[in-house]
Parts: C-alpha cells; sequence; structure tokens
C-alpha cells in the first residue's frame, strides 16, 4: 500500500490502494464490472444499490488517464491541480463539493475483482463503497506507460443522472417576415420631407 499524507487541506492520512505491479488489463467495461461488484457487496448488508452516473464516470475517466499519463497514483489532479470534488463538478455532477463525494483510487491491480479485494483489506475504501448515503458512482482505469493500470472510482449524492445529452436539432435561422407596404398618407405640399409624417 502507498500513503499520502494531504497538507493542503489539513487533514489526516489517506491511503492509496497499490498492487504490486504491472498487468494487462482490459478497461473497456471497468465501470460496469465495478458496478456489479460493488452493488454485490452492497446487496450483502442490505443497502441500496449503487446507480451509475455519466458525470461521474466522465470524472473517472479524466482522472485515470491523468494517474496514467504521470504514472503516479494520486487522489489530486496532476496536469492542473485539483481535487476529486472538483472533478466531479467540472464533469457535470451537481452540487459536487468535499461533503458529498467520495473516491477512490488504486494502482496495479490487473482486474476489478482484484481491486475489490483490495480495497475491502482497506476499512477507508471500503467504507466509501458501503456507505449508505451515496446513490452515484462512476468507475475507469488507465493504464501507463509503464503497463501500470490506474484506478478510479467516484461516489456521489445529490440529483439524478439526465443521461447523455440528446442530440441538439440543427440550428435553423428563422425566416424574416415579408415586409408589407403601410399605406402611407401623402403629405401636403409644404410639410418639410426631413420631418417623418
Amino acid at each position: 500500500m502507498i500513503s499520502e499524507t494531504d497538507k493542503s487541506l489539513d487533514r489526516v492520512d489517506r491511503t492509496l490502494v497499490g498492487a504490486s505491479g504491472p498487468g494487462t488489463v482490459d478497461v473497456s467495461h471497468v465501470n460496469e464490472d465495478m458496478l456489479d461488484l460493488m452493488n454485490k457487496a452492497r446487496a450483502s448488508r442490505n443497502i441500496a444499490p449503487l446507480l451509475s452516473h455519466t458525470a461521474l464516470v466522465h470524472s473517472a475517466v479524466a482522472h485515470s488517464q491523468d494517474m496514467a499519463n504521470y504514472n503516479k497514483l494520486s487522489h489530486y489532479g496532476l496536469a492542473v491541480y485539483s481535487t476529486w470534488a472538483d472533478r466531479c463538478l467540472a464533469a457535470g455532477y451537481p452540487d459536487a463539493s468535499l461533503m458529498n463525494i467520495g473516491e477512490n483510487v488504486g494502482g496495479g491491480q490487473t482486474s476489478a475483482v482484484q481491486l475489490i479485494g483490495d480495497y475491502r483489506q482497506s476499512p477507508g475504501h471500503w467504507a466509501a463503497i458501503m456507505n449508505p448515503e451515496f446513490q452515484h458512482t462512476g468507475s475507469a482505469a488507465a493504464t501507463g506507460s509503464g503497463g501500470w493500470c490506474y484506478w478510479t472510482t467516484d461516489f456521489g449524492y445529490g440529483a439524478p443522472d439526465p443521461g447523455p445529452s440528446p442530440t441538439p436539432d440543427p440550428i435553423v435561422p428563422p425566416v424574416p417576415p415579408i415586409p408589407t407596404p403601410s399605406p402611407k398618407k401623402p403629405r401636403p405640399w409644404w410639410w418639410p420631407r426631413w420631418l417623418s409624417w
């Protein structure tokens, strides 16, 4: 396990889950696999299932890719400093703050099953998964240049997921109305032309 102290937010030690090394990971179904495994664990304790939220998935994808680009496991943005709440808010999760957003990160696991097994051994990570207040989640993984896989799972409670945005109709400019001539009264011969009638 890798330990990181968050001095900037004056918080206690956070433990980041890290496995022994690189491996090949199929990242195409990470969100679905993690959602299934977490909901099975929650169901065993009669906790309502988590729902996948588009904004949290986007946030997790971006953070996993950020960690993979820098080959560094962290809760904080590496390309641009950000907290998990900053990223979730930027991705569109409503009213995201450090009070209603949680995040688990891991590195080196080769499957969602292995990651969940490691999270079970970490009380803080497992508490986030089993937190009955969390309603939504989004998970992703990305592989760094050394073959090391970086995992992110974001959690939140807030407004329901609006789903993907519908394809907007093409913008068609409005057709201007055809002007109709207005009947004008004839001006008297003595009326100056520069004055409107």
